[in-house]
């Protein structure tokens, strides 16, 4: 099992293994759900094989605030998001493999992601790292060192804004704030911090009260 995660919406768990396909079930059950909010019968009707059939498997996962969407984060660094009651798949997204992050370094069309070239460099090694944790199963090989650091570490996550509108995700150059519903890059932050990699993020759109 990779992932697991619950829509609270419609009380209903979404898991998901290294092969890449996922299942919908009930917790108390453990069957797929039969209340009707669902439009498929079976999973064969859904696109939820579309990570099976493109031979990856997911990193990470996050609902819309109405559970209507899910948003998928995968190993061959592309988001997919799908409709949740149809298992549709709706949009997918490239956030750029290495290969393609050393192309876009070099291209003049991709200023606002180039780096100074020392800092790309370290940057790709760093990646290169974690991309060992991401390719592990259950089992960690001795040879991967994790005296300071845990698997779960090394895990991205997503996260939606309030509205649904912005999906917000770590990268090798910074936070990226995507626009769902435009297609679009509205923000890049931290592109400057270079001694750090986000992966794991939370927000915050609350007023806090003094």
């Amino acid at each position: 099992m990779r992932l697991i995660k619950f829509n609270a919406c419609f009380n209903v768990v979404m898991s998901t293994d290294q092969s890449g396909i996922i299942e919908v079930w009930d917790p108390e059950t453990h069957e797929l759900p039969s209340d009707g909010f669902l439009k498929f019968e079976t999973i064969s009707e859904t696109d939820y094989f579309e990570l099976c059939q493109q031979q990856t498997f997911a990193l990470a996962a996050e609902f819309t605030h109405d559970g209507a969407r899910m948003a998928i984060l995968c190993r061959d660094r592309k988001i997919r998001i799908f409709d949740f009651a149809s298992g549709k798949l709706i949009k997918t997204y490239n956030s750029e493999t290495l290969e393609q992050i050393r192309a876009m370094q070099v291209n003049d069309s991709y200023t606002t992601l180039r780096l100074e070239q020392l800092d790309f460099d370290k940057r790709i090694s760093v990646e290169q790292e974690i991309e060992k944790f991401w390719d592990l199963s259950n089992k960690v090989p001795e040879e991967i060192n994790i005296q300071s650091c845990t698997y779960a570490a090394y895990m991205p996550t997503l996260a939606f804004d309030e509205s649904d509108t912005y999906l917000c995700f770590g990268s090798p150059v910074g936070l990226k704030v995507l626009n769902t519903r435009t297609n679009t890059l509205s923000r890049l932050l931290g592109k400057l911090e270079s001694t750090e990699r986000f992966l794991q993020l939370a927000i915050y759109q609350g007023k806090p009260v003094k």
